[in-house]
């Protein structure tokens, strides 16, 4: 594994591993809480609670927490995020219809110096659609505001590519986004895993060891898109091809994101699964 960046290493573990658990979600997480009923029964009040409530319960067991500034964070230094914890703040405007998949990733208007300031976090994320083949400006214009703007305050960048291809080109798509994106030179970076199929991680080590020789930078994998069941066998794959860890929400989450009040659920399963996993991530990574 590369050694963290030194700007990264404060939301790695001692070991170097990153054992993080995301809250970041907008859209996408009312989709999850209406559990099928209309999207618009699910208030804002209510994202902001479990939001409230999975950093409470979580972040014991996490490295850091990924939130985001409209549902995650509430007024004052710090931002509600209780003392100890290392949190790391979306800066993203996610692009997307209330109860639709994402459509672009652009730089949120709150995204200051000032803002920051106020809210100090320890990291800042964005998120950004890599489509294969297709040169696009845009996107590249924003990553460099948001590494400009992490520079000029001193915060480490998180970036993080989504591919947006046919199945067939998934593998290498996640490679090109990954070569692609980090040759503009964030601290640390957020994947796909590479080589998952549903039920099958057994390409995923092989096809992780090809992206780390060819990043300057340590990686982190996502668990949008995986099935939950594969999920801690696909990670400690990606760790065997030497990924750093993790950054995963949905994978921790997903069984009790419905339920109301959420606490229950979170502190009774998704607790214990999250220091399961960041357990046996932090093993693996040591083991190397």
């Amino acid at each position: 594994m590369k050694a963290p960046h030194t700007a990264a290493a404060r939301l790695a573990n001692p070991d170097g591993s990153f054992t993080m658990v995301s809250v970041d979600h907008r859209e996408s997480l009312r989709t999850l809480m209406a559990a099928g009923a209309p999207v618009g029964t699910v208030s804002d009040e209510r994202l902001r609670r479990f939001k409230a409530e999975a950093v409470a319960a979580l972040a014991p067991h996490a490295s850091a927490v990924l939130v985001d500034s409209r549902y995650g964070l509430a007024n004052g230094p710090r931002a509600g995020i209780p003392a100890g914890t290392r949190f790391v703040l979306a800066v993203d405007r996610l692009v997307q219809e209330r109860g639709g998949p994402v459509t672009r990733g652009e730089l949120a208007g709150e995204a200051t110096p000032a803002f920051l300031s106020r809210t100090g976090p320890d990291a800042i994320k964005l998120l950004v659609l890599f489509r294969p083949g297709h040169p696009d400006p845009q996107r590249d214009d924003t990553v460099a505001r948001f590494l400009d703007l992490g520079r000029r305050c001193g915060v480490p960048t998180l970036l993080e590519g989504m591919v947006r291809c046919e199945p067939a080109q998934r593998d290498e798509a996640i490679h090109e986004a990954a070569t692609t994106l980090c040759a503009a030179g964030p601290d640390l970076y957020k994947a796909e895993i590479p080589g998952y199929r549903k039920g099958d991680v057994s390409d995923v080590a092989g096809l992780s060891t090809r992206l780390t020789e060819e990043l300057t930078v340590p990686w982190v994998v996502l668990s949008s898109g995986i099935d939950p069941a594969d999920y801690p066998a696909a990670v400690l794959e990606a760790c065997r091809g030497g990924a750093a860890g993790f950054l995963a929400g949905r994978a921790i989450w997903h069984d009790v994101v419905a339920e109301n009040p959420p606490g229950p659920g979170l502190r009774a399963t998704a607790a214990p699964r999250l220091a399961t996993l960041a357990k046996a991530v932090r093993e693996a990574v040591s083991a190397r």
